[in-house]
């Protein structure tokens, strides 16, 4: 999730540095520091300006675990560092960085768009690996927000229309094999109600 919006923030911020997030603080603590170890300085003063040295050293501390993070990404390779002229090092968006977030935002659950539209009733079972857990709960999310009841983990009922993207999807995740949707035209005799309450 962290790893998705320092992607999605390094792209979507033309100029990405640290003081476009942070703002520049550290000439402000430095003088602020010096001013309040000044011989003579009021006592007053000193527990306002303390007060203020605890806010700036919070953010340090999350300035510190920002560039952790952004070292992190540029030894993956999802991200550079680059110079430029007018505002120092910048960071950007590898290739592989923007592919990385195009797969994590395409990990968004589906929602409907509108009415759900009733179709014939179906059974969707699915049987995804372990390590492709992720893809198992985003399937998960969209089949319950497209209002399909859950009979087993991997066994949902509902009898509303599967959009297309769903498809695209499945297939673009490489799980579509995985995943198996039967029609059935005669419920048999268990009448159940599988809209959600």
């Amino acid at each position: 999730m962290l790893t998705r919006l320092l992607l999605k923030i390094i792209e979507e911020i033309d100029i990405a540095t640290t003081e476009a997030i942070f703002g520049s603080y550290c000439l402000t603590y430095r003088g602020m520091w010096n001013a309040i170890h000044r011989p003579g300085w009021k006592s007053k003063s000193r527990l306002a300006m303390e007060r203020k040295i605890k806010v700036y050293e919070e953010k340090r501390l999350l300035e510190q675990r920002f560039y952790r993070m952004l070292a992190h990404l540029h030894r993956q390779g999802l991200i550079e560092k680059k110079e430029h002229g007018k505002f120092g090092i910048v960071w950007r968006n590898t290739a592989k960085g923007k592919e990385k977030l195009r797969k994590l935002i395409g990990l968004r659950p589906l929602r409907p768009i509108g009415d759900l539209e009733k179709d014939y009733f179906k059974v969707v079972v699915f049987d995804i690996p372990e390590k492709e857990k992720r893809k198992r709960n985003w399937l998960r999310q969209t089949l319950h927000n497209l209002e399909f009841s859950m009979l087993q983990k991997s066994v949902w009922v509902g009898d509303n229309k599967l959009p297309e993207e769903l498809f695209t999807h499945l297939r673009s995740m490489k799980i579509l094999p995985c995943v198996h949707i039967f029609a059935v035209e005669k419920k048999g005799t268990i009448n159940f109600d599988f809209q959600q309450s």
